[in-house]
């Protein structure tokens, strides 16, 4: 069997918060396998913890901001995620993760 290609996650600025905060948005970019088309799909907080942590928890929004230290947060339930941790994982690659 052929080992999984890693998705493709990225960081896209949508937006600031009221105190000025930069919201970020997370896209999923999945090459097409049966055809030549790719797509690109938002990916929701529960989502993320699926892919992250095999986790079925989170809620439906789709919105970030910088967390606390080295994570992002959920502007909806304000769960958080390591960017750490989604850097370094096997079937995600993040790019342009804000500092």
């Amino acid at each position: 069997m052929e080992p999984r290609k890693p998705y493709f996650f990225y960081f896209v600025t949508n937006g600031r918060t009221r105190s000025g905060a930069p919201i970020y948005n997370i896209l999923k970019h999945t090459p097409g396998s049966t055809t030549p088309r790719a797509f690109t799909a938002e990916i929701r907080c529960s989502d993320l913890w699926h892919e992250a942590y095999s986790i079925k928890d989170g809620c439906s929004f789709v919105q970030y901001i910088d967390g606390p230290e080295y994570h992002i947060s959920c502007l909806g339930c304000g769960r958080e995620f390591a960017k750490r941790y989604l850097r370094q994982g096997t079937l995600v690659e993040i790019r342009d993760v804000p500092p």
